[in-house]
């Protein structure tokens, strides 16, 4: 079902994996006309019972939103106090068996969708992602934000499986849990995709969710400013000698970014060909939005950042005081 290969490294990208089947042609058809992209993102990690104890609080707020657990719906302080003890006294056990690896005692993760969706359908799909998913191997804990601007699904997963194997996700399980996740939504009737950014030719745009929440805090992020400030010299290098080499990983931008396009070319130009009228439309569909993508490669943060230094170093220029000419008569 894959209409570039998602998953692979730099050999991938070079050659990607074409495909007109007829999922890759429903796939390339949510993607051009920019079906709604999920998230299924891990937001942290808990190291202690004290730390757990508090997450467990957040995400129940303070026990009076329900939990979907292993046995069943629970609601209230004192089930998540048990529950919390549970796990608690599962992780000190584990812990006193040295041959066993460190793992956290809890792995946080949140799925979302894009505000206007129908809640009840979206915890269907969450029911059944977690349910098929997670549940069979290890212990998990569901609770649904719905007063929020973004609501969401909270899933906490325990650190260990019931093998006593470590959970933690990493970058390709968490691509394939957004593929699952989004499949689900479809099966329960909400228009749903899951594509990395560069197959929508789109780069980072924001800042890491970390360094927001320390301002959403309202702390002064150092790191952020520390970062914006190592950008601007940067930017400024570059002015001066604009002959530099761009860093290694701008060039593998933009090579897997052409890649990317070279690939909606050719399936754009396979489906032109075909006898179907559907396919023909859904060429031009691929061609619009292969125009309406980037050139070059897809803006990212320090491009934000440069064009707000670049803008800044102007109007400074702008509102400097004219220097005074030679002869003129002083007052």
């Amino acid at each position: 079902m894959r209409i570039l290969d998602q998953r692979g490294g730099s050999g991938d990208c070079e050659r990607p994996r074409l495909g007109v089947s007829p999922a890759s042609k429903a796939r390339l058809e949510r993607l051009v006309r920019k079906a709604p992209e999920v998230v299924v993102k891990v937001s942290g990690r808990t190291k202690n019972a004290g730390h757990l104890r508090a997450h467990l609080d957040y995400i129940t707020r303070n026990g009076k939103l329900e939990m979907q657990t292993d046995y069943g719906p629970m609601k209230g302080k004192e089930a998540v106090g048990e529950l919390h003890a549970d796990w608690a006294d599962s992780a000190e056990v584990t812990a006193q068996n040295k041959s066993l690896r460190k793992a956290p005692m809890s792995v946080n993760m949140v799925l979302s969708l894009p505000k206007g969706s129908d809640q009840e359908k979206f915890r269907d799909a969450v029911t059944d992602f977690v349910d098929r998913e997670l549940r069979p191997r290890v212990d998990v804990v569901v609770c649904f934000h719905d007063d929020t601007a973004h609501p969401h699904a909270h899933v906490t997963v325990h650190g260990r499986d019931r093998e006593g194997k470590t959970f933690n996700p990493r970058k390709p399980q968490l691509h394939e849990y957004r593929e699952k996740f989004a499949a689900c939504l479809r099966h329960r009737g909400l228009d749903a995709e899951a594509t990395p950014r560069y197959a929508r030719g789109v780069g980072m745009r924001d800042y890491p969710t970390a360094l927001r929440r320390i301002e959403q805090r309202g702390e002064e992020s150092r790191a952020r400013q520390d970062m914006i400030r190592e950008l601007r010299q940067d930017y400024d290098a570059r002015k001066q000698n604009p002959g530099r080499d761009e860093h290694p990983w701008e060039q593998k931008m933009r090579a897997k970014h052409q890649a990317v396009r070279t690939a909606y070319a050719t399936v754009a130009r396979a489906l032109a060909n075909s006898p179907d009228a559907r396919d023909r439309a859904l060429s031009e569909n691929v061609t619009r939005f292969l125009e309406a993508m980037p050139k070059d490669r897809p803006p990212t943060l320090r491009d934000r950042v440069y064009l707000g230094h670049e803008k800044r170093q102007a109007k400074d220029k702008e509102t400097e005081p004219p220097e005074r000419g030679r002869g003129a008569p002083e007052r």
